[in-house]
């Protein structure tokens, strides 16, 4: 759906990422099980676990960056650095996208505008599940 929208703004497919896809697919499982968002207050916390180191990423706190873009390395062996968007409360994957479209900083990852519009994503893998959607980009291919 992701790659299907934007080729409506004329941009190239990004590749879909096994990496990028088994840490989507972890993280949604995380939020709706161990529910680690309502403990840090942001979709992009992570609970403690032994696949993975937990905590929270903040966007006005650099040394929490980590947390997000090294989390496809720790998981997955992804060799880039990996960025995420998330999505609460929604029906299917289909919603995910409207709320991500309805939300600018979102909708900028997913279009490269902004801060994002000189990277060119590589890797891509998005995942819903009961009620949470996760989508990972990265600059890097997929080895």
């Amino acid at each position: 759906m992701i790659n299907a929208y934007r080729k409506t703004l004329s941009l190239p497919a990004v590749p879909l990422s096994p990496s990028m896809t088994a840490v989507a697919a972890l993280h949604a499982k995380d939020l709706a099980e161990q529910q680690p968002h309502k403990k840090h207050g942001s979709l992009h916390a992570w609970s403690d676990n032994t696949r993975w180191t937990g905590g929270n990423f903040l966007l006005d706190r650099p040394d929490s960056y980590n947390v997000m873009w090294q989390k496809p390395q720790e998981i997955a062996g992804y060799l880039g650095t990996g960025y995420e968007i998330a999505a609460s409360g929604v029906r299917d994957a289909d919603h995910a996208l409207k709320v991500w479209q309805g939300s600018r900083p979102h909708l900028d990852v997913i279009a490269n505008r902004g801060i994002w519009e000189e990277l060119r994503w590589q890797a891509l893998g998005a995942v819903y599940y009961k009620g949470f959607a996760c989508a990972w980009f990265g600059e890097d291919k997929d080895e």
